[in-house]
């Protein structure tokens, strides 16, 4: 849920052009930027953020290479965009898509109504629309009323961080093959405690819980995410240093690592070994999330080559080792680890921290196995 904001017509630049809505490019974005901090948040790598529907806006976003996500009219508000303030911004190279609307699961807006505006909004754009979900279960519910679909999640410190694998589940479900986009958490729910209730003590996520819902996603297939958020009048990130410096940190490795996770292999034979611990998590889902990717052609330092990500769901410490369907298999590299794993009769093993996220590849196997024929 996205605090003190309210349900609206938003502008959100997903790529220069959009021409193939079927797998736009991987963003990392945030929320709550003004006109005056694009140069900032443009610095850190963000290529994708929120500001109003304004020319003037979108020149500048343009001038220091930042998409944008453009705040514009509600969608119930009497005096919404103008077809010809729709075809105007429309043709902006910094605009790509609407953000037709913001959770109209939890305020009870019916999809037909968010399909009507929906097809308002196409009467006078190319762009793509997008709407926002506060739950991966909705997803399947609005599938048809936009282009794009993403989901806000905000668990930290109320619900297990697993709930976010789960709710990215869902939404690549129900999306049923539409590009979907993970908003994540990069606030405290202190700035807003009238609007979770729990016994918890409000706290901002730990670097390593904003790390594992970032994975959690990509590994379901996001097309991108977004941290909400970067100045809010009751929430200013840079204010935070603990959780703005992991931001920090995320968004290089984000960049890095998203050519890894653009083919996802959807089934492959998985054996499986947890020792000392079950192998579920807090909701009975799998504790270890181990998932296989392929990349067909090098991008930037990712080799071809296939990719296991391994994401420990729990705070919890295990040791965890799997069976790699390959053979014969070269030695592994592992991003972001100092400790290598041990591969011995093709089984890998490690003990993982709380909430680590492992990969390990490029692994080029003699020829395709069988199991993929």
């Amino acid at each position: 849920m996205k605090p003190a904001r309210l349900l609206i017509l938003v502008v959100v630049l997903l790529s220069s052009g959009c021409s193939n809505l079927n797998k736009p490019p991987f963003a990392v974005g945030i929320y709550a930027v003004s006109k005056a901090q694009l140069p900032e948040v443009a610095a850190e790598g963000f290529d994708l953020v929120v500001g109003p529907a304004s020319k003037e806006f979108l020149d500048e976003a343009k001038s220091y290479g930042a998409r944008v996500m453009a705040t514009g009219a509600e969608l119930d508000r009497e005096k919404p965009l103008t077809p010809a303030q729709i075809i105007s911004l429309d043709r902006h190279a910094a605009l790509s898509a609407w953000y037709l609307v913001d959770e109209p699961d939890l305020h009870n807006i019916a999809p037909k109504q968010v399909q009507r505006a929906n097809a308002l909004i196409k009467k006078s754009a190319r762009k793509p629309t997008i709407v926002v979900l506060s739950s991966g279960g909705a997803v399947e519910k609005y599938s048809r009323c936009s282009d794009y679909l993403g989901v806000d999640w905000y668990p930290v410190p109320w619900a297990p961080i697993s709930t976010f694998g789960r709710e990215m589940k869902l939404a690549r479900l129900g999306a049923a093959g539409k590009p979907f986009y993970a908003i994540l958490q990069a606030f405290s729910w202190e700035a807003f405690p009238e609007m979770v209730r729990t016994d918890q003590k409000l706290r901002e996520p730990s670097y390593e819980e904003l790390r594992c819902m970032a994975y959690l996603a990509m590994s379901q297939g996001a097309r991108g995410v977004l941290f909400y958020s970067y100045s809010e009048p009751r929430w200013k990130l840079k204010e935070h240093a603990t959780l703005w410096t992991g931001v920090e940190r995320l968004v290089v490795d984000l960049r890095e690592d998203a050519p890894v996770f653009q083919n996802r292999i959807s089934w492959w034979p998985l054996e499986t070994s947890h020792k000392g611990k079950s192998m579920f998590n807090e909701i009975y889902d799998a504790r270890m999330a181990v998932s296989l990717f392929e990349v067909k052609k090098k991008v930037a330092d990712v080799e071809p080559g296939f990719y296991f990500v391994i994401i420990n769901t729990t705070r919890d410490e295990l040791e965890f080792s799997f069976e790699i369907p390959f053979n014969p298999v070269r030695p592994l590299s592992s991003f972001h680890s100092t400790e290598q794993p041990l591969v011995n009769n093709g089984w890998l093993k490690k003990r993982y921290g709380s909430f680590e996220v492992a990969i390990y590849g490029p692994v080029i196997p003699a020829k395709r196995p069988d199991w993929m024929q």
